[in-house]
């Protein structure tokens, strides 16, 4: 008897946490979540890269783009004979440690907030000179991008503590 009081009570704590859920979700936020987590586990992670967000990408726009809100570092730029990635550290540099943010914007007039998580570019990849490795830093002023409200240390973790720039990753996880 003590087993049934016990599936009943864990299915019904399971049943007020998925009516919690459903009031504060969409279906079409849960679709596209599910729909972008697949995705990435098919290896079709490279959407970001889509012509859509190189423009913002290839500068950055540390004022008005919302998923920059914990950003502290400098924006990768054209470097190692490719295009500047929001997304990538630049080939000729390591990834290195992170730390994330809660971000939040407007979709269909209500607030939705993710965790983003900003990556280092660290140090220099085997088979590129550290002048190649230098040169993905954007030194403009548009470059830097001190959104976050504490400073970040440099998160190079085991890759060399020479600092590149800051790439970012959007995990879809509410937060």
């Amino acid at each position: 008897m003590d087993h049934e009081l016990d599936r009943e009570s864990v299915d019904s704590q399971a049943a007020r946490l998925l009516t919690v859920w459903g009031q504060r979700s969409s279906r079409r936020g849960l679709l596209a979540i599910v729909g972008k987590f697949a995705l990435r586990l098919a290896g079709l992670s490279m959407l970001p890269l889509l012509p859509v967000d190189r423009a913002f990408a290839a500068v950055g726009n540390c004022a008005s783009d919302w998923r920059l809100c914990g950003m502290w570092g400098r924006f990768c730029k054209d470097c190692c004979n490719q295009t500047a990635s929001l997304y990538n550290c630049p080939t000729c540099t390591l990834q290195g440690s992170f730390w994330s943010f809660c971000c939040c914007h407007n979709v269909n007039c209500s607030t939705v907030c993710e965790t983003i998580s900003y990556f280092d570019c660290c140090g220099t990849a085997s088979g590129f000179t550290d002048a190649q490795a230098q040169a993905c830093q954007d030194t403009s002023a548009a470059g830097l991008c001190t959104r976050n409200p504490a400073e970040q240390p440099i998160w190079c973790g085991n890759a060399p503590a020479i600092y590149r720039c800051t790439t970012i990753l959007e995990s879809f996880f509410s937060c």
